[in-house]
């Protein structure tokens, strides 16, 4: 019987433990599911960004999102691990906040059947204003030195500590990192505010340029100029180079791994000085600053240099300034005023050759005259002055061209008779004259005169004149909205007008103000609505209300919001910018006219 009850217990004790590992599996299998959260950073900065992980184990049918309302989700994945029977699943976020401050992030559910079976701990992190950085001196901008050790940083390059009033230099950004690393994107998250400068950007033959080296001490770095730009300063003082910020994609080469990094380049100053008074000549213009040489030829009408002439016979002469410096500015240079020589300047501009680049401005402006002696005997040709101020060696420079000797022949042509020859005034074709009318004694009938037909109409056409205006001016103070109407359009395109001369001029501020005005004015005088007091927003419903459509109202609110921003944001102020603004706003103007709104009374 004690063997039969010790088999019992063997077999009952082997059955249990055959049951035990029959189960463990399922067990393990129904393990509870659980969810965590966690975040990379627990303190960051309004411009960074933040990494979250949500782990998700066990069984579950849905997953419900943490709640991130002040966050923006930039970027999101899904990584898997399987450990023997056992898988998790890592949900991955890329946030950027929307505010400073406390921020939380909800907790994340694992659902079952409708029925939450686990959730994370919510999570909160402090998000912190930039802090303003204390702007130093050039010098220290420039000493790479400092930065080394920091992996990743930007700059904003300028060559020089000092300029002068009108001079170009480039200004570039640059990104500097660890040789090895990869710099995977750049996002522009705050512009520098460039008071006092003319910026635009450079579109130069080097589409693509190259990451560099650059050994700073012991240590090795890459380097990239991730923006080009042309600064011209507009006054003189002490000028601030404003910080940037971006937020930059870098590849270290760790598996593969890429994050995204916020960076700030550091503000300092420069000194902008005003060109010197003293040792100025009187042939000295404003806008000539420069390393200059000037050119100057006089060829007659084969193309030949002369060295006799007759009075009244036309030369071209043909003047080159070229070289270094703000070509854009270039006066023309000084004609020796003669009574012998007739000087008229041509249209320029075609010839001209001017290049903005990486190193700055360089290229040639020429200008053209048509010459006509006036005076016989042994004459000098005009002679051409130019004087420009070198900021290099910070001197004024005087160069000359032309003026040899020239022998003139013939009578003497006064400056009014080759003036009309160059209109055109001395030439009176005569037409279809009639031979019988040239003859002497003959007599015409006074019907057949003009003025005779003219004295006879001329009290009916001052009666239809008289009665015309008090129409139309009776018209008018009935209703004298309609007067101001009929002019938007007129007004609007002398506007217009006053907004390419200013590009001409390359007067960025007036060129966007005139061209706000012109639209401002033209709802104003068209549709009476008082759009100079307004709001935007008031503007666009006033004009929606009016009987303008909304896709076009909000186009012109978008134009008029881009003028408000480029008349002081420096990267408005090129060229091809305005003609695209001015283009837009002559196209925005006849849609408006299409339209015959209601008058606000």
């Amino acid at each position: 019987m004690e063997r039969a009850g010790r088999g019992l217990s063997a077999l009952a004790a082997l059955t249990a433990l055959v049951v035990v590992a029959t189960l463990a599996p399922a067990a393990r299998a129904q393990r509870p599911p659980q969810v965590t959260a966690t975040v990379d950073q627990g303190r960051i900065a309004l411009y960074e960004e933040l990494q979250l992980s949500v782990n998700l184990e066990g069984t579950y049918d849905d997953y419900q999102v943490p709640k991130m309302d002040d966050f923006q989700v930039v970027q999101e994945g899904m990584t898997q691990v399987l450990t023997g029977r056992r898988s998790s699943v890592t949900r991955n976020y890329t946030l950027r906040p929307k505010k400073a401050g406390k921020l939380t992030i909800g907790p994340a559910r694992l659902l079952r059947a409708g029925k939450v079976v686990a959730q994370s701990q919510p999570l909160t992190v402090t998000v912190a204003e930039p802090e303003a950085q204390r702007p130093i001196s050039w010098s220290e901008a420039a000493d790479l030195s400092r930065r080394a050790s920091d992996g990743l940083f930007l700059r904003m390059v300028t060559p020089k500590a000092s300029y002068y009033v009108g001079e170009p230099f480039p200004l570039g950004l640059e990104v500097f990192y660890q040789v090895g690393w990869q710099v995977t994107g750049a996002d522009l998250v705050t512009q520098p505010k460039l008071d006092g400068l003319l910026v635009e950007d450079l579109h130069d033959n080097e589409r693509d340029p190259q990451v560099q080296r650059t050994r700073v001490g012991a240590t090795t770095l890459n380097h990239y100029p991730l923006v080009r730009q042309l600064a011209t300063p507009l006054h003189a003082g002490r000028l601030l180079i404003d910080g940037a910020t971006l937020r930059l994609g870098l590849s270290t080469g760790l598996l593969g791994s890429s994050r995204r990094y916020t960076r700030s380049t550091e503000p300092y100053y420069i000194d902008i000085r005003e060109v010197p008074k003293a040792g100025r000549p009187d042939t000295y213009d404003e806008g000539n600053l420069g390393r200059f040489q000037l050119t100057g030829a006089l060829t007659d009408d084969r193309g030949q240099t002369p060295k006799r002439v007759t009075t009244g016979q036309r030369m071209v002469m043909r003047v080159e300034v070229s070289g270094v410096g703000n070509l854009v500015t270039v006066k023309s240079p000084r004609i020796d005023a003669s009574a012998a020589f007739d000087v008229q300047p041509l249209p320029g501009g075609v010839e001209d050759e001017i290049i903005k680049d990486k190193d700055g401005i360089r290229g040639k402006r020429t200008f053209q005259y048509i010459v006509t002696p006036l005076a016989p005997g042994a004459q000098r040709a005009p002679k051409v002055t130019f004087s420009f101020f070198d900021p290099t060696t910070g001197k004024y420079v005087t160069r000359e061209a032309l003026g040899g000797p020239l022998e003139v022949t013939g009578d003497r042509v006064s400056g009014d008779q080759n003036a009309a020859a160059l209109s055109g005034e001395d030439v009176r074709p005569i037409f279809g004259v009639d031979r019988a009318k040239l003859e002497p004694g003959a007599r015409e009938p006074i019907s057949s005169s003009p003025l005779y037909w003219g004295l006879l109409a001329l009290p009916l056409l001052g009666f239809l004149l008289v009665e015309t205006r008090w129409r139309l001016g009776e018209r008018d103070r009935r209703h004298p909205g309609q007067r101001a109407s009929r002019s938007a359009h007129a007004n609007s395109k002398k506007r217009l007008r006053a907004a390419e001369q200013a590009m001409r001029d390359q007067l960025v501020k007036d060129f966007y103000g005139q061209i706000t005005r012109t639209l401002v004015g033209y709802l104003e005088e068209r549709a009476n609505i008082p759009a100079t007091g307004m709001t935007h927003d008031e503007v666009r419903a006033a004009a929606r209300d009016a009987g303008y459509s909304a896709e076009l109202v909000d186009r012109v609110i978008v134009e008029m919001e881009n003028c408000d921003f480029a008349r002081f944001a420096p990267h408005g102020s090129a060229s091809e910018r305005m003609r695209e603004t001015l283009d837009r706003a002559a196209a925005l103007l006849a849609e408006l006219d299409r339209v015959n709104p209601r008058r606000r009374p």
